[in-house]
């Protein structure tokens, strides 16, 4: 009787003579591949398992035969699972990939990303085969990077300068409470408006042209200017990047008055020095 296993003309050993060419590369992808690859019943049940799949999930391929993938998925990701299973199974969709998370069997979490197919004998549902990805280092990133992120986040709400980051198209992405404090405007009604529109009176003017100029050749700058619009003298640097560019504006108007009120004082010092020589 032949097997309805499809995995049956895989050996558990090196590939034999027997083996047609393609039996042999399906043999040595599902042996030696470093993408964990695992046939479960319609219920579920392990039927196969490769070693990358069985060195994901810390368990062997006999330990696992028999077993229901979901005694293995951690608790917060079975109802998507079963979901898409039952989905795949009732042909409302080919295949589907999800990133779930597994339970090793060292109680540690895994993070994967798993592709699931249906393979079908007579046109009907007989097995389901998924493929899986350990993507756990890219989660460690990623949580990583939020976490680093929130820091710089309070960071930039702490300082006394204001701070925004924008997009490619120069709409607010982030607003610190600073540059609430300076554009008048509260941080809700800026996120996700255009940069320019802050600056209408300044529309035709060098240091708007000079910033826009620095997001779209993505070069970094530092200009200080008047923002008629602010009513302030502003020092503003740029630093462009790839996804969003930060801007710190800083309000230097006392600096700037500070400066002129010392030029009158020197004028005046110099030309009563003139008068008294003369």
């Amino acid at each position: 009787m032949k097997s309805s296993d499809p995995f049956a003309p895989l050996s558990r050993t090196y590939p034999h003579k027997s083996m047609t060419v393609q039996q042999q590369i399906m043999t040595n992808l599902f042996q030696f591949g470093h993408i964990g690859v695992a046939l479960l019943s319609l219920s579920g049940h392990f039927l196969r398992a490769n070693p990358a799949y069985c060195d994901m999930v810390g368990y062997s391929e006999y330990e696992l035969l028999g077993k229901d993938i979901l005694s293995i998925t951690h608790p917060g990701d079975l109802l998507p699972s079963l979901s898409l299973s039952s989905q795949l199974i009732e042909g409302s969709i080919p295949s589907y990939i999800i990133e779930k998370r597994y339970v090793h069997r060292d109680g540690r979490t895994v993070w994967v990303r798993k592709t699931g197919t249906l393979l079908r004998e007579r046109l009907k549902p007989a097995h389901m085969l998924i493929q899986v990805e350990d993507i756990s280092a890219e989660k460690r990133l990623e949580q990583w990077m939020m976490t680093a992120n929130k820091k710089l986040k309070n960071v930039y709400e702490s300082i006394s300068d204001a701070y925004v980051t924008v997009d490619r198209e120069a709409k607010f992405v982030y607003v610190n409470k600073a540059a609430e404090k300076l554009f008048g405007r509260r941080r809700d009604d800026l996120l996700g408006q255009c940069l320019w529109g802050l600056f209408p009176e300044a529309a035709d003017s060098p240091f708007l042209q000079q910033m826009q100029a620095a997001l779209e050749e993505m070069n970094p700058l530092q200009v200080q200017a008047y923002s008629p619009d602010c009513r302030l003298w502003l020092d503003v640097r740029i630093s462009p990047s790839k996804e969003e560019t930060g801007i710190f504006f800083r309000d230097i108007t006392s600096h700037i008055d500070l400066e002129k009120m010392y030029r009158e004082a020197k004028e005046q010092l110099d030309s009563h020095a003139r008068i008294e020589t003369n």
